[in-house]
């Protein structure tokens, strides 16, 4: 019997977007399990996969391990504490992780299914931009620049 990793809703993203998604879904190398920036790591994972010991989504604010938690859904302020967490220790992350994991979050500010995890991913989604000094792409933005290199529409045009 074959089960999926990931949920439907990703599967209808540009190749792109799935990559971008998937790439973020590791933390740090070398850093200790229970450095700032992991708690809000574990909610992205519970975005994103299915968890293997239910073999399903989380749901609520389930945890199921450290691997990862939906306790960010809580309430609003559990939210803010984790974000705090991790902006106390955005120096100490390297920048190629640290772009890798914004990006991740963007892809799902725009596209999670769930309308407050989309909030949550947007506001930490500026929160990195506006730590990068760089300005947040909109999702037409983003649409536009993880488009698979317009292979679909290529396609369309040249049948």
């Amino acid at each position: 019997m074959s089960v999926a990793l990931l949920p439907e809703w990703l599967h209808v993203l540009p190749l792109q977007q799935q990559a971008v998604v998937l790439l973020a879904l590791r933390g740090p190398d070398g850093f200790p399990k229970e450095h700032g920036c992991k708690p809000i790591l574990r909610f992205y994972r519970a975005c994103i996969l299915k968890a293997a010991s239910i073999g399903r989504l989380l749901t609520g604010v389930e945890e199921v391990d450290t691997f990862m938690s939906r306790a960010a859904m809580c309430s609003w302020g559990t939210w803010e504490e984790l974000t705090k967490r991790f902006r106390e220790v955005e120096d100490e992350l390297p920048v190629h992780y640290y772009t890798h994991f914004m990006h991740g979050a963007q892809v799902l500010a725009y596209k999670h299914p769930e309308k407050q995890i989309r909030a949550r991913w947007l506001q930490f989604y500026f929160n990195c931009c506006n730590y990068l000094h760089v300005p947040p792409e909109s999702e037409p933005q983003m649409d536009k620049r993880l488009n698979d290199f317009g292979r679909e529409l290529n396609e369309v045009l040249e049948s």
